[in-house]
Formats: C-alpha cells, structure tokens, sequence
C-alpha cells in the first residue's frame, strides 16, 4: 500500500465502496492510515435505511466534510449512489402521526447536500419526492427509482384526507435519463398526471420502468396513448423504451378488492397485446412481479457497482 500514489488508493477505494456504506466503515476501522484513505471515499455509495438513520448520516457527512476542508485535502467525500428507504418503524410511525415537519426537514437538508453530486437515487420514503425535488437541482442525476405512495389513507366520503397538491417541478433534472416509478398507491393522482409531470421535469428520459401497474390506475390508457401516437404527439415523447411490470396475480380466484385471477389474466393478454404491436421507434417489454421492498435493493447495490441495475439488458431490449 505505501507503494501506490495517493490518487491510485483513491481511485482503488472509490471502485470498492459501491454497496451502500458497508465496505467503506470497514476499510476505515483496518487501520489509520485506510481510515485517512477512504474517508472522502466511503460516501460514494450510501444507504440510509430507517428515518432515524438520516440525522445520524448528517452529522458525520458534515463532521467529515469539515474535517478534510481543515486539512485541506484534495478529495471532499462525494456522495455518487443514493438509497433512501424505511423500515417497520417508520410505517408504524407514519401512520400513527403522518409525516412530521422534522423529517421533511431533515429529508431536504439532505439532498441540499447531495443533489449536486448524486447519479443514482432510489426513493422509497413517504414524504413525496415531487415536493423535495421542487427545492433542489440535481443536475448529474441519470437513473432515479421512486416509490408513488399516498402515506395517509383517502376515501371521498366526509372528513377523509384531502388529495394532496404537490407544487410544479421546475426542469431540474437534464441529465436523467432512467426512471423507475414503483406505484404502491395512486389514490391522489392517475398514472397519466403523475407522468406528465415528469415529463415536464424531466424531458430527455429515454428509458421508463413502471412497477406494480394494475387496472383502474389509468396507466393502461396512458400506455395505449404511447403506442398509438406519432413520438412528438406522444405524453412522454422522449421515451424510447417501456418496461411494465404488472401487479402480482391474485393467490386467490376471487377477492373483496375485485383484483380476481381472471381480471389478472385479462390485464396481462392486453398488455401482451400491446407488445406485439409496439411501433418501431417504441420497445415495449414486460417484467415478471416481484416483491419491491427485496427488488430495490438487490438492483441498486447492482447498479451501483456496475450492472444492469433496473434495467436487466438481456430483457429490456429484447423482444
């Protein structure tokens, strides 16, 4: 190791700092002298896992950047992967309290500080992505995953939640190029209005996955218009290749929701359909279910370090 410049252990601790933090607090414990190494270095790629976890990762990005600004390195840590998601705790609290105006807080405050640099970012918290990204540029970001979720229950009937409205996305987003909307829920928004406004923030996508797709969503209709209409007519005319990975088929042949396994197959023969008959400039490929919550790990770490990530190329572009 005393052999090598600095910049090559740089480079050599970067490559291996790509699993969410994991390999970098390791590398800091070896020794001091990999401490001081990958100090800048282990930020690379971060995972927070749980909201009470975002105010612990605050405090030492900030105590880090402070400390290697004093000592007037040359390599401030810069966070490059980004994984925001929960754990049981979170949706226990959530729906005891609803979101708090601490974790927004805490929530914008972080991606102040890492919009700038951040290429990769998977979402999965309940304050609504529009309305952070409505604060901040992220002018690097090229592949973003977001889970869609409504955090409070709506209903028409008297005193339920209002819909929400969520401010305009202002274009911040130039150089995305991958979006992956995982919907868990739409009851505030559509499939159609949800998109449109990503196609305002973020006009030069040219690769769209969208996961748990069910009837009822509009996305179906969203799809039908993609397919049907010339590219500059299109609601999302940049978009050159469509994954959809419908909801899991029901266990059971019948359900109070109506989701049955027949209305299950139906959805999937039109969506079929559909693929047979994408246009030329348009590919269309479907992905079998899979359970979100192990699905978004497993493809960020893999994208992170390299792989296909979300977008499994042996998959995506064949038909």
């Amino acid at each position: 190791m005393d052999l090598l410049p600095l910049e090559i252990l740089h480079h050599i601790f970067l490559l291996a700092c790509s699993d969410g933090g994991r390999t970098g607090l390791f590398l800091s414990l070896v020794s001091r002298s990999y401490h001081d190494i990958a100090r800048p270095m282990r930020y690379n790629s971060v995972a927070i896992i749980g909201y009470r976890n975002i105010d612990t990762f605050l405090r030492c990005y900030k105590n880090d950047r402070a400390a290697l600004q004093t000592q007037e390195q040359e390599s401030a840590p810069i966070v490059r992967h980004l994984l925001l998601t929960t754990d049981a705790t979170d949706m226990e609290r959530v729906i005891g309290t609803g979101v708090t105006e601490s974790l927004q807080s805490s929530l914008l405050e972080l991606l102040q500080l890492v919009g700038p640099t951040i290429v990769t970012m998977s979402y999965t918290c309940h304050v609504q992505l529009e309305v952070l990204l409505a604060e901040h540029a992220f002018p690097r970001l090229r592949e973003l995953t977001f889970l869609r979720n409504f955090a409070r229950p709506y209903c028409q009937s008297a005193g339920a939640t209002p819909i929400p409205t969520y401010p305009p996305l202002p274009r911040g987003l130039p150089s995305l190029r991958k979006l992956h909307v995982i919907l868990i829920t739409t009851l505030d928004h559509t499939v159609p209005v949800i998109l449109a406004r990503w196609a305002h923030a973020a006009p030069n996508v040219t690769h769209l996955r969208v996961s748990n797709v069910r009837g009822g969503m509009g996305g179906m209709e969203w799809l039908q218009e993609m397919l049907e209409k010339k590219r500059d007519e299109r609601p999302y005319p940049s978009i050159a290749h469509i994954v959809i990975q419908p909801y899991t088929r029901p266990v059971h042949a019948t359900n109070r929701g109506g989701m049955t396994q027949a209305i299950h197959g139906q959805f999937i023969a039109q969506l079929d359909a559909y693929q047979q008959n994408a246009p030329a400039d348009l590919n269309l490929v479907r992905l079998e279910p899979a359970a979100w919550s192990q699905m978004l790990l497993r493809e960020w770490r893999d994208g992170a370090e390299g792989g296909d990530g979300a977008w499994p190329e042996g998959r995506l572009y064949t038909q």
